[in-house]
């Protein structure tokens, strides 16, 4: 009693095993204090040194062993499980609350790593899901730019102008404007779609307008 073996400390006896080794009640002194039965024998030989939390911790250092934590990769994959496993997280709902999730192959770090420097991965482009309604996967995901994530949005409308119709995204390419700029224009400050692709400056109360056929 009170004796320390690793983490655990002995706090009391119980009923021995059904071979017969005698049974001690410990308390792990890990944050969480858990109490947990451990034979006699492991205790004294080292094999058992703590609630299971050692092996957890160890777990985690060798996923976290790959340095990698503040690229812009291991940001996108933290980002994805966050949005899918994280009911706290903003976009939850958009995500693991309507049913996305992520498979288990990219639950570890370099296998999503792996994937993304095989498959056409750069700065300048971001994860994208093929078809909106399914999770990540490497069968369901590419490397996109903002115009083709845009273009694959669930919500993306169509705008019509003169007897064309198109997705804001493809008509910000064709006028040369930044489709963010173009979104303000048209969800903040409720201009028409009209107006906000014709219209190419708006300074000192002076609106330069393009001509839309």
């Amino acid at each position: 009693m009170g004796m320390q073996f690793g983490r655990l400390k002995v706090i009391g006896r119980t009923e021995n095993s059904k071979s017969g080794t005698a049974m001690w009640i410990c308390e792990c002194s890990c944050p969480e204090h858990n109490i947990v039965t451990v034979h006699g024998s492991s205790l004294r030989s080292g094999k058992t040194k703590s609630c299971g939390c050692l092996q957890k911790e160890s777990l985690s250092t060798l996923r976290t062993k790959h340095h990698k934590t503040g690229t812009r990769l291991y940001h996108i994959w933290k980002g994805m499980r966050q949005r899918c496993n994280n009911s706290n997280n903003p976009r939850y709902h958009q995500y693991g609350g309507r049913g996305i999730s992520v498979c288990e192959e990219w639950d570890e770090f370099a296998a999503f790593e792996s994937w993304a420097l095989n498959n056409g991965y750069s700065d300048e482009l971001s994860l994208d899901r093929i078809d909106g309604d399914k999770g990540y996967s490497p069968s369901n995901c590419r490397w996109a730019t903002e115009e083709q994530q845009q273009n694959n949005k669930r919500d993306n409308r169509r705008i019509k102008i003169g007897d064309k119709e198109k997705t804001m995204a493809e008509w910000c390419r064709e006028f040369n404007l930044p489709y963010r700029l173009v979104s303000d224009r048209i969800r903040t400050l409720r201009w028409s779609p009209e107006e906000a692709f014709e219209i190419v400056e708006h300074k000192d109360g002076r609106i330069k307008n393009r001509i839309i056929q």
